[in-house]
């Protein structure tokens, strides 16, 4: 069982985002904030993978692969919080809810009272 954030998206639709560890975005996080249009994201991947070229360069070359695993588990955990952040802004949130899938939460949400 997950916990899932629901939000009332485009056209009524609603959007589950689960709060759980994102392989997606831990081993391609410059197309998971493309795919998501997560630009601030994008931006910190951006900063933070320059800053780890940097150290690495100074640094060796074993920091900086020490360095990228540590930027890919920050994306990991943090990519889901990105896009509920994003979803925050621009759509009403209609709660949490645990479940099994993104399906079961938003129906459960939906279905509620």
């Amino acid at each position: 069982m997950t916990l899932f954030s629901v939000y009332l998206g485009k056209e009524q639709e609603p959007v589950a985002v689960a709060d759980r560890f994102s392989w997606p975005a831990a081993l391609f996080p410059f197309f998971y904030a493309l795919w998501h249009r997560l630009w601030l994201m994008l931006a910190v991947w951006i900063v933070l993978v320059s800053a780890v070229a940097a150290f690495g360069t100074y640094g060796g070359e074993d920091l900086a692969v020490a360095l990228g695993a540590l930027v890919a588990l920050f994306f990991g955990f943090e990519g889901p919080a990105f896009r509920r952040g994003k979803l925050a802004r621009r759509f009403p949130y209609l709660g949490e809810a645990v479940a099994r899938d993104r399906d079961q939460a938003a129906l459960s949400l939906m279905s509620r009272p």
